[in-house]
């Protein structure tokens, strides 16, 4: 979720970006969910490497359609935002990933 204090621009894009992740969080199961939120996690910190997500992991082929597809989705979004707001989206998206990341290592997955 956006902080109050976030830019009518970011609210909209966590908005859009948060209805996109309900919809593919509820396609994968528990250990999908993990393996999802850890690569959400290092998203950004793998663009700049310029590394595909899920980098050679067998059975995660569900999880690479997913981070795949929601990394098109942020790039069409994140050009909407401006360079503070970027910043403050990658902040974000890495907190919230880390924390989801946690909680689905518990035997039952929780999202949201």
């Amino acid at each position: 979720r956006a902080p109050s204090s976030a830019s009518e621009a970011l609210r909209h894009v966590i908005e859009i970006l948060n209805r996109d992740i309900e919809g593919i969080l509820e396609r994968l199961d528990t250990k999908e969910q993990n393996q999802f939120w850890f690569e959400v996690e290092h998203l950004e910190e793998n663009r700049l490497r310029r590394e595909s997500a899920v980098v050679g992991e067998e059975g995660f082929e569900n999880v690479r359609s997913a981070v795949t597809g929601l990394d098109g989705r942020i790039s069409e979004d994140e050009r909407k935002l401006g360079e503070q707001d970027r910043r403050r989206f990658w902040e974000l998206l890495r907190g919230a990933a880390r924390q989801q990341w946690e909680e689905t290592r518990q035997p039952k997955a929780r999202h949201g």
